[in-house]
């Protein structure tokens, strides 16, 4: 059996007046912007993900493709709040195939925006898309991701991952 986690578990983080927010998955957080001495408190987003973890992968028991969810949660301190969210390719660096790895063993892997796998989740370019979820004061928004595995690969024996950088930008 193969143990295939492609996201750790992230910390949550805040981003501040310049709306824009990376998080390096399972690495750490950063946020950027100054807060202004003056005027109206800077707008604030919080936002929480869960791991993305395949569990086990047996190339010789895996005929259909495996298939998991998690789910990333939003909170800002301002009503009406647009938000896009964009997703890296990871080590890839193609959306066509995001690539998990250990060593040199690699393991294909996609991230989508909707339970039917049709909505590649990146940053807009190569025939992905970007989420837009709107987020009110005070109330968490729960945005749903999808990975799926193709079947017929044989990855080497042992623990597979891969870094997505998700981009906030309001």
């Amino acid at each position: 059996m193969i143990k295939v986690t492609s996201i750790d578990k992230l910390s949550s983080a805040l981003a501040s007046r310049s709306g824009l927010l990376l998080l390096v998955l399972s690495l750490c957080t950063w946020w950027s912007g100054a807060v202004m001495a003056q005027g109206p408190p800077p707008l604030d987003c919080m936002v929480t993900v869960n791991d993305l973890n395949f569990g086990n992968y047996d190339p010789l028991e895996t005929t259909v493709a495996v298939i998991t969810t998690t789910t990333m949660i939003l909170d800002c301190n301002s009503n009406n709040t647009r938000v896009q969210i964009a997703l890296s390719t990871g080590s890839s660096g193609t959306f066509a195939n995001r690539t998990m790895r250990q060593g040199a063993s690699t393991l294909n892997y996609n991230i989508f925006g909707d339970a039917n796998f049709t909505f590649l989740w990146g940053d807009g370019t190569s025939n992905s898309f970007i989420r837009n979820v709107t987020v009110d004061k005070n109330r968490n928004e729960t945005v749903p991701m999808y990975g799926r595995i193709p079947p017929g690969q044989d990855p080497l024996v042992g623990l597979h991952s891969d870094t997505i950088i998700v981009t906030l930008t309001f």
